[in-house]
């Protein structure tokens, strides 16, 4: 559990060191946006940690749309996907992508 987390903030470190802080770029727009789902048994934090770190923010500073859902962490994966689904249709109408 805890080798995930430190790999997942390492990720996040070499991301934000890559991507500049002082200016808002375009080196992460893409076409669609990008929808963060955390896998069976997700968190929202460990240890005070959030799940997805600074990720969101420093592919937002770079142009990116991003979303992340919030699916049921013990349901089925097609219970789960259901759940992204109507995510992803409220997002679309929403905001128009």
């Amino acid at each position: 559990m805890i080798l995930p987390l430190l790999r997942r903030a390492l990720t996040a470190l070499l991301l934000i060191a890559t991507l500049s802080a002082a200016h808002a770029g375009t080196a992460a727009q893409t076409r669609y946006p990008i929808v963060l789902v955390h896998g069976f048994m997700g968190f929202n934090t460990v240890l005070g940690i959030p799940y997805w770190y600074e990720i969101p923010e420093a592919l937002r500073k770079e142009g990116a749309t991003v979303y992340i859902a919030s699916v049921n962490p013990s349901q089925t994966t097609e219970y789960r996907g259901e759940e992204v689904i109507r995510q992803m249709q409220q997002w679309a109408a929403r905001d128009g992508v």
